[in-house]
């Protein structure tokens, strides 16, 4: 398997990992950590899930095309901006539910738009 395929995967595994203790986190202490419920579900979704799925279109597609990816340095690129919005997201969101501010919605819409 390929770098960067395998990169997503790995990755995917360690948001499934944190983003699974969240959610019992959630289900033992429902009103304390229901500020982390937005990290939860994103990490869940966008980490756990989009990660996977992009791993796996990296490793299975070009096989079924029988051509290599055209272009490997977007798929590095790709892997970094993912995680880059991913963790952005999630920081920006949890530093925003105790310090509101004008310039954390700005940075928190930047991080979605790398996403």
């Amino acid at each position: 398997m390929e770098h960067y395929p395998k990169r997503f995967l790995q990755a995917s595994l360690v948001y499934l990992t944190f983003g699974a203790a969240l959610g019992v986190l959630l289900g033992i202490f429902p009103r304390e950590a229901a500020v982390f419920r937005f990290l939860h579900v994103h990490t869940q979704l966008f980490g756990f899930l989009s990660m996977m799925v992009f791993g796996v279109a990296y490793h299975i597609l070009p096989r079924f095309n029988g051509v290599p990816v055209k272009n490997p340095r977007l798929v590095r690129l790709h892997f970094y901006l993912a995680n880059a919005g991913l963790l952005g997201m999630g920081g920006v969101r949890s530093v925003q539910m105790w310090h509101p501010s004008p310039w954390l919605t700005g940075a928190f819409i930047a991080a979605a738009l790398v996403a």
